[in-house]
């Protein structure tokens, strides 16, 4: 039977790579610095995988916390002879972890590998990035509420976002960042309290870190239990509100209300 050995590589954005004959990639864990909108990885030509280097960075550090993402359930198989390409910002690269697979003379890649290999174009994982930027060099009072998302399931398309949830507000040079509380509409129903007498709505400024960090808050928010399950047509909205005053960013800055969601995209029409 084959051997497999650990696997850990940073592929260079724009290469195009092969596997040799008598080899095989088992992926189980993806980071990058790539800050393309959405950073892909394909295999034998389909994508399998939209990344982004805020929910899974090459490393854990202090400024990012989360480290390289497992790919829960939904491992990438790169069989023998096939093609894999990984498109990102410029000198950007995708760091994959798991196991290289070595097969002896006669030997094929078995086990369930080739069914994962045939479907996993099919269900993979995916994110949900919103921006809203505020005008050139101007202040934002506090408590200033911005429907941030507002996104309707497309066609063809099953969602499922259960891994990571971040809601901050940043300067778009990234030069610094603003607590926000938001709140979650499904079908325009909150996934929270209707009345403040029973304590504030949505959840708590500074609860969903992006990305949780040493200076800000280490735990990331993780959206399960919240039923954020999407087929076509059904809407999502995210409304987000800054805790404190953010001052005049300075010009040519502006302030930046962002969301970002992680989960499973699934094409229902293949």
């Amino acid at each position: 039977m084959a051997t497999e050995v650990k696997l850990e590589k940073d592929l260079v954005a724009g290469t195009l790579y092969r596997a040799e004959a008598d080899k095989y990639y088992v992926i189980e864990e993806v980071g990058t610095n790539s800050t393309l909108n959405p950073s892909t990885l394909e295999i034998d030509g389909k994508r399998c995988l939209e990344i982004l280097n805020t929910f899974a960075p090459l490393k854990k550090t202090n400024s990012n916390l989360l480290g390289t993402f497992p790919l829960k359930g939904l491992p990438l198989i790169v069989p023998p002879n096939k093609t894999i390409l990984f498109t990102g910002s410029s000198g950007s690269v995708l760091k994959i972890k798991g196991r290289l697979g070595i097969l002896g003379t006669g030997e094929v890649m078995g086990g369930d590998y080739p069914r994962i290999f045939a479907n996993q174009h099919v269900k993979y994982y995916t994110y949900l990035l919103s921006v809203y930027s505020f005008s050139d060099n101007t202040a934002v009072p506090a408590g200033t509420k911005i429907r941030v998302v507002d996104w309707t399931c497309p066609v063809g398309e099953k969602y499922v976002f259960d891994r990571y949830l971040g809601a901050e507000a940043w300067v778009s040079d990234n030069s610094a960042s603003g607590d926000l509380s938001f709140e979650i509409f499904v079908e325009g129903v909150g996934k929270d309290i209707l009345e403040t007498t029973m304590g504030p709505k949505g959840y708590a400024a500074g609860s969903a870190p992006y990305p949780p960090r040493a200076d800000v808050n280490q735990v990331p928010f993780i959206p399960e239990n919240l039923g954020l399950e999407f087929v076509p047509g059904r809407t999502l909205w995210i409304d987000c509100t800054n805790a404190a005053a953010l001052p005049a960013p300075g010009a040519g800055k502006s302030w930046q209300y962002r969301v970002i969601l992680v989960g499973t995209k699934e094409l229902t029409t293949i």
